[in-house]
């Protein structure tokens, strides 16, 4: 088990995570990111950290509740509501491994109490890029 309180940072300067497995986190961050704004990611704690699941949620979660009607529409998918796709946000997990939407990662996983933010993420992309110049 990772600490409570890790990072995709630690788990780079602990040598646990790779350059792929980061730039595979943010293909599907950019989804998220142009659906539904900025965001953060929080990993799962579950396993020793070479590849754990993670889940992208909100940054800033949505003030405004669905009406009844509103609701319906979503669920039928007639029209998206901020905070129906916040919930579905925050029980979506993707696997470390494929990077693929996990269906069954969250009945036994524990989450980070910490998050890697889209400027953490940014940055070690750059981090990445910088090592190669150097």
């Amino acid at each position: 088990m990772l600490p409570e309180r890790c990072t995709i940072r630690d788990l780079l300067d602990e040598g646990k995570l790779s350059e792929n497995y980061v730039r595979d986190i943010w293909k599907n961050c950019l989804t998220f990111k142009k659906l539904n704004g900025d965001f953060h990611v929080r990993i799962g704690l579950t396993g020793k950290g070479a590849a754990p699941n993670y889940r992208i949620e909100f940054a800033n979660p949505p003030k405004e509740q669905p009406t009844s009607e509103q609701a319906r529409d979503h669920f039928a998918g007639r029209s998206s509501h901020p905070a129906i796709e916040f919930l579905t946000a925050n029980n979506t997990a993707f696997s470390g491994r494929s990077h693929k939407k996990a269906m069954n990662a969250l009945d036994h996983e524990k989450w980070s109490s910490q998050v890697s933010t889209s400027a953490d993420i940014e940055q070690i992309l750059k981090d990445f890029v910088n090592q190669r110049k150097a």
